[in-house]
């Protein structure tokens, strides 16, 4: 949930600061797979963060998919038309108190990283998967 904080901060500082991230984890652990998930609307009705986070995450989507050839990330995207209704409402029983997310919610939000994680584990099973491990 990295940059949901960073309110104040313009959509291009608030994107370079997660990609920061991102390249300092991937320094680090150069064989590690990134799942970066894109920031979530907060507030009960479309807002001013609601457009600052969905222009961070265009962003976010522009510049991992340059990337995408020389690193091992992967971008999830939400089905905004699960968690934001017609009337451009966040739903309480996803989001309790219009911020965090409610178990409803983190399933849905949550369900694609799962997936991901059980198919990165079914094609490395049986590989020794230590971070010493070079490939």
């Amino acid at each position: 949930m990295v940059g949901t904080n960073n309110t104040a901060d313009s959509p291009d500082h608030i994107a370079d600061g997660i990609l920061e991230l991102v390249n300092l984890v991937q320094s680090k652990l150069p064989n590690s797979y990134i799942v970066l998930l894109e920031l979530l609307p907060r507030g009960q009705r479309r807002n001013p963060l609601w457009e600052k986070f969905f222009a961070v995450n265009a962003l976010l989507k522009e510049k991992v998919s340059r990337s995408s050839g020389k690193a091992r990330i992967e971008f999830i995207q939400h089905d905004m038309a699960e968690l934001i209704s017609d009337e451009s409402l966040i739903s309480a029983s996803d989001f309790f108190d219009f911020l965090r997310l409610s178990e409803s919610g983190a399933r849905k939000v949550f369900g694609p990283v799962s997936d991901i994680i059980v198919q990165l584990l079914s094609e490395n099973e049986g590989k020794d998967l230590s971070p010493t491990q070079t490939e």
